[in-house]
């Protein structure tokens, strides 16, 4: 019996260790990587986001366009949904002024739109101003993508962009 209650108290002890991830399996793509691969996208990205700082670091070197951290966004999106979703979609749109053509390939339906129609709030004024000067960069690497299987992702991201790029003129005439 005594035997029987240590190893439950082990095991107990075992799922709240790993209830939040160990920041050095984070602070680096690698470990991160395996970690995905071990135990799942869906797993790895709970476990991040219950961990502010360690979902915050994650999309912040997502943002950055480095392909290393851009495989982890890539291996990390089937474990993704709602807030959680939006905030990776974000970090893409980031990501798409460095890597453009990366980043159109990763996108599905769901992401796409997100990407490519990056929101005020995405910057860290929320100024109009900014995202505009962020949706007319992203228009330009996105038109310099030639790329035959990814025309028809190419072709709605410039629409929504150039939809996005219209709302922000709006809004920033409102301003003046």
């Amino acid at each position: 019996m005594r035997k029987l209650l240590f190893l439950g108290l082990l095991v107990l002890l075992a799922a709240t260790a790993r209830a939040s991830m160990d920041p050095a399996s984070w602070i680096n793509s690698d470990p991160l990587l395996k970690a995905i691969q071990k135990e799942g996208p869906r797993t790895v990205a709970r476990e991040l986001y219950s961990s502010k700082d360690g979902w915050s670091y994650v999309l912040t070197n997502i943002r950055t366009g480095d392909l290393q951290w851009f495989a982890v966004a890539d291996r990390l999106r089937p474990g993704l949904s709602g807030v959680a979703l939006r905030d990776w979609s974000e970090a893409m749109s980031r990501a798409m002024e460095t890597i453009p053509r990366h980043v159109l390939a990763s996108a599905d339906k769901k992401s796409l739109p997100i990407i490519c129609s990056p929101e005020g709030d995405e910057t860290p004024a929320g100024s109009p101003e900014v995202t505009a000067r962020h949706v007319n960069h992203l228009l330009r690497v996105v038109r310099g993508v030639h790329d035959a299987r990814l025309e028809k992702k190419r072709i709605t991201c410039l629409q929504n962009l150039t939809e996005a790029r219209a709302e922000l003129e709006t809004l920033i005439r409102q301003d003046l």
